[in-house]
C-alpha cells in the first residue's frame, strides 16, 4: 500500500493531540501530520507540534522519515539539499506567512461572512440542525476567501458535495456574486446601475452558471424563495 504525503498545515480545530507532549494543538497553529501504519494495512495520521519534531529526540527521528510533501522537496542554490530540519523550518514559515495574508483578507471582507454567517444560523433554525452542519467555521472562511460564484466553483470548496451545492447553492452564490460584483464596480458604474452594485443578489436556477444579481434580498428572503421553489417541485430540502 502507497504511504500518503506527510503534510504541515494549519490546525483546523484545536481538538487534535500531539503524540509526543501529549497537549492540544491550538487551533490556527501549524502542526505535522505523519502517516503511520495501523496493523500493517492502512495508513493513518498522527499529529505533532513543529517544535516538539525539532526539540526532541524522538521528534527528530520521526521527522528524519517522514515522507515529505512535493512543495518541501526544494534545493538550496548550490544544488545541496536543504536538512531536515531546514525543511520543517522552511514550511512552518511559509504556512504562517499563507495563514497571515488568509486571516487579512477574511478581515477585509467581514460584512460577507458575518452576512453568510448569518444565512447558515437561519438555514440551521429552518432544518432544525446545529450551524456546524450546515458548514464549518472552516468552509465560511474558505467562501470569504476563494469568492465561489458558480456551482462548478462552490463544488471546489471543501465540505460542499453535489447534493450540499445543489441544496444551499442558490442561498449562498448570490451573495457572494452580488458581493464580487459591488467591490469590482467602478464608481461610474455604480452611478449608473446603482440597484445591481450595492446588493447581494436574487435566487438563481441550478442551471445557471453565471448569477445575475437583479435586486435586493434580505438572507430570510433568499432562503424562503429556495424553499417554495423546491416545495413547488416537491422536493425535501436536506443536508
Amino acid at each position: 500500500m502507497v504511504r500518503p504525503d506527510d503534510k504541515l498545515e494549519v490546525s483546523p480545530t484545536g481538538r487534535a493531540t500531539c503524540r509526543i507532549c501529549k497537549t492540544k494543538i491550538a487551533k490556527g497553529s501549524v502542526r505535522a501530520g505523519i502517516q503511520h501504519l495501523y496493523e500493517g494495512t492502512n495508513w493513518y495520521c498522527k499529529y505533532y507540534h513543529t517544535d516538539c519534531l525539532k526539540t526532541t529526540s524522538i521528534g527528530i527521528s520521526i521527522w528524519k522519515k517522514a515522507k515529505l510533501p512535493p512543495e518541501l522537496l526544494l534545493k538550496q542554490k548550490g544544488g545541496n539539499d536543504l536538512s531536515r530540519m531546514n525543511l520543517l523550518d522552511l514550511g512552518v514559515s511559509k504556512i504562517e506567512k499563507k495563514k497571515r495574508v488568509s486571516d487579512s483578507t477574511i478581515r477585509e471582507r467581514t460584512d460577507l461572512r458575518e452576512r453568510l454567517r448569518q444565512l447558515r444560523l437561519i438555514i440551521a433554525r429552518r432544518l432544525d440542525y446545529p450551524p456546524y452542519c450546515v458548514f464549518h467555521d472552516t468552509t465560511l472562511d474558505a467562501l470569504v476567501l476563494q469568492l465561489p460564484s458558480t456551482k462548478a466553483e462552490l463544488l471546489k470548496i471543501s465540505g460542499f458535495g453535489l447534493k450540499k451545492t445543489a441544496t444551499l447553492g442558490p442561498c449562498i452564490l448570490p451573495i457572494i456574486q452580488g458581493y464580487k460584483r459591488k467591490q469590482l464596480t467602478s464608481p461610474t458604474t455604480r452611478t449608473n446601475s446603482k440597484s445591481s452594485s450595492s446588493n447581494y443578489g436574487a435566487v438563481p436556477s441550478l442551471d445557471d452558471e453565471e448569477i445575475e444579481v437583479v435586486g435586493e434580498v434580505s438572507n430570510e428572503q433568499l432562503i424562503d424563495q429556495v424553499f417554495e421553489e423546491a416545495e413547488k417541485l416537491g422536493n425535501v430540502i436536506s443536508l
